[in-house]
């Protein structure tokens, strides 16, 4: 990868800034004299067991999304029985700083318990249809009037090089359901909790190549069907897992994201981070160069979607030794060390990303440029 000398002198001087350069204020305050709320998914292998990052937490998201705690096998791991026992440390925190929680997710092909498979093998429709409207309508049971913002399907649309002549994702409620288990989850959660907004959320929508090209169309398609036939679906999730080494460019996803707010719904950015080249080596000389690069393509794309509308970003950690990224193989350093991939060091101070972000909101050019 090439970098520029304007690039890394924006690095360099984005680095060097003091902490208050932006003030005391966190990115939460930031966003929000903006109109725009921004947010973090947290853990509770950590929250409450590291001061700093509960501080961290508290001072720069105003919204929290769970990074499992929301998900089937934790809010029920046996069949018919909901708890939000894993869940619950983070509404605690959130009531106690005045945050608020995105419900993370309802509808997935994966973090299933043992059960789920089971009943599904071989289930006919009917069968799995009872599953999937149970389990939305028993978790919104108990979430009801405490989170009012819902991933209701999450990750159905297929990559196009693995499944070329097909929309939607050869998952389990695919193939259990057809197309047809979508418009259920959205018309059960809808039943079960009628103020809460209801949200489709995929990955792979934002770089300028040709998959993310059909992905974006595939997504348009899907909507545009939802909508005609009466499904209750409200906003579009844009995860925004950006992999560092895939083009961007500002005017394919801003005409896409017309295109959705067109059809009268709303744009999130909900688990947005950057993602390094597989396997490339990271020098201590190179990490003010990576970590320009990196700020920069955050700066664009959140310039991009709040340009286009987005009023909601959450990244998907805060702290770059809590990214998930450190565990997935594709993405992990080959030499071990923790990615840089979130706005946040080890040691919970601001990097370049974090200055993107709060010049993004302002609606600032990046710093140095």
């Amino acid at each position: 990868m090439i970098i520029g000398r304007r690039r890394l002198a924006a690095a360099m001087a984005c680095a060097t800034l003091p902490a208050g350069a932006q003030g005391r204020d966190g990115l939460r305050a930031i966003a929000a004299r903006h109109g725009i709320t921004f947010g973090a998914a947290a853990s509770t292998r950590w929250l409450g067991r590291d001061g700093a990052y509960d501080a961290a937490l508290a001072r720069e998201a105003a919204i929290l999304v769970p990074e499992g705690e929301g998900k089937w096998d934790s809010l029920q791991p046996r069949q018919g029985q909901f708890t939000l026992r894993e869940l619950e440390p983070i509404l605690d925190f959130a009531a106690r700083h005045a945050q608020s929680v995105r419900g993370h997710t309802l509808g997935w092909h994966t973090a299933m318990p043992r059960w789920v498979w089971a009943a599904l093998d071989g289930a006919p429709a009917a069968r799995a249809a009872a599953l999937l409207e149970a389990h939305v309508a028993g978790v919104l049971a108990l979430t009801r009037g405490r989170i009012a913002d819902w991933d209701v399907v999450n990750e159905a649309i297929a990559d196009p090089d693995l499944l070329p002549n097909q929309d939607l994702r050869d998952g389990i409620w695919w193939r259990s359901l057809g197309e047809g288990w979508i418009d259920l989850a959205f018309r059960t959660a809808r039943a079960a909790d009628p103020a809460s907004r209801l949200v489709i959320n995929d990955y792979g929508l934002e770089a300028d190549w040709p998959r993310a090209a059909e992905k974006r169309a595939r997504m348009l398609r899907l909507l545009r069907g939802l909508l005609a036939r009466g499904v209750p679906v409200q906003a579009i999730g844009l995860q925004a897992h950006m992999p560092l080494d895939q083009p961007f460019a500002p005017a394919p996803l801003a005409h896409f994201l017309r295109e959705v707010r067109s059809l009268g719904l709303e744009v999130l950015l909900t688990e947005l981070d950057v993602i390094e080249p597989a396997g490339s080596p990271l020098r201590e000389e190179d990490i003010p160069a990576r970590d320009a690069a990196v700020a920069e393509r955050a700066h664009a794309v959140v310039s991009t979607a709040l340009a286009s509308g987005c009023r909601m970003v959450l990244t998907w950690g805060l702290a770059d030794p809590h990214s998930w990224l450190n565990a997935w193989a594709p993405a992990r350093r080959a030499d071990g060390a923790v990615v840089r991939a979130l706005p946040l060091d080890a040691a919970y101070r601001r990097k370049p990303f974090w200055h993107a972000l709060a010049q993004a909101f302002a609606g600032a050019p990046l710093h140095g440029r």
